[in-house]
């Protein structure tokens, strides 16, 4: 298999995507990577390929603007122009790497999301609760599918409008790196894996 990881440009995201990375090559996958160029040494060091973002390198995946929809959109086309120099089956992205799943629906892939320690989203369809996490995770959702969206449709897509349960947020698979007592609410979505205890 070859996979494509798309890391946000800060080492608490790349590291990671780096162990990550490591271990499907021990297991004989080949893998390159999509990020910013500021990192881009420790990708190298790591024995991996590092895709600029086209013919003129420059920023991309900035933690910083995450959000934002251009940012989302940039993501995208660094993407795209990747899987040009590099087939891949998979895209592996990041909770808040939201532009790698622009281009997976474009290009027909299917995208992993290595996720954070909890899951951030509504786990209900419902409307929130009184708790204050269910009220800030529903705002969250609500405010960054509001600005993908914008990304869709700059991207030639269609808006999205799904129930919580059926984010297109987390991609097709949603790792989170957690313990079990972590886990929040009646149960994570099904394409939402968190460890076992």
């Amino acid at each position: 298999m070859r996979y494509l990881f798309c890391s946000l440009d800060s080492p608490g995201f790349l590291f990671p995507a780096l162990a990550i990375a490591r271990e499907l090559r021990r297991r004989s996958h080949e893998v390159a990577f999509v990020t910013g160029p500021t990192f881009a040494h420790f990708v190298q060091d790591s024995g991996f390929e590092r895709i600029p973002r086209g013919e003129q390198d420059g920023k991309s995946f900035q933690i910083e603007i995450f959000a934002q929809p251009l940012e989302m959109v940039r993501q995208a086309r660094h993407v795209e122009y990747a899987l040009g120099r590099f087939h891949a089956d998979v895209l592996v992205g990041q909770q808040l790497a939201l532009g790698p799943l622009l281009a997976a629906e474009r290009q027909g892939l299917p995208v992993a999301s290595l996720g954070l320690a909890s899951y951030i989203f509504p786990v209900t369809d419902g409307p929130p609760g009184p708790e204050m996490l269910a009220r800030r995770a529903a705002s969250l959702h609500d405010g960054l599918l509001a600005r993908f969206n914008e990304a869709r449709e700059a991207m030639g897509l269609r808006a999205s409008s799904p129930r919580y349960r059926e984010t297109p947020l987390i991609g097709d698979l949603l790792m989170l790196r957690s313990v079990p007592e972590a886990r929040r609410g009646r149960g994570l979505p099904a394409r939402a894996r968190a460890p076992r205890g």
